[in-house]
């Protein structure tokens, strides 16, 4: 099942504060699972161009779901040569992210930057604008 790009701007924006999600690349790819969605594209990185997915968000509304969609894309990136995963997102409450990624040998690190947004919003979950979360692995 498909979700509408309207659809996941509200949900963005639901968990991080109006206007929030203007400031996530739609433009790459969306894989979903029921109301559940993962976002990346590929970047080539450095002198050696090296692959690296960057994960622009991830929505889940259960543990299982997490797995299964990271399943499907571990396979999807090995097979488009990927060496490394980023993801930086705002900090918000319901985070599988926090849980679930050290588990799977990521590094999962609370960062506070003076994030230039390109885009303003306000923050409606309890952390300021500059509380982020990033995680990597590779």
């Amino acid at each position: 099942m498909e979700i509408s790009r309207e659809k996941i701007r509200k949900i963005i924006d639901n968990e991080h504060g109006p206007g929030y999600s203007k400031n996530v690349n739609l433009s790459g790819y969306v894989i979903t699972r029921g109301d559940s969605f993962i976002i990346f594209r590929f970047l080539n990185v450095g002198e050696n161009q090296r692959v690296v997915v960057y994960i622009d968000y991830i929505y889940v509304t259960n543990r299982k779901s997490l797995i299964k969609l990271l399943a499907w894309c571990i396979n999807f990136w090995t097979g488009n040569g990927a060496q490394c995963l980023y993801f930086k997102s705002h900090k918000r409450k319901a985070n599988y992210i926090e849980k679930t990624f050290p588990s799977l040998d990521f590094t999962v690190k609370d960062t506070i930057k003076n994030s230039e947004w390109k885009h303003a919003w306000k923050s409606t979950n309890g952390y300021k604008e500059n509380q982020l979360l990033e995680a990597f692995v590779g």
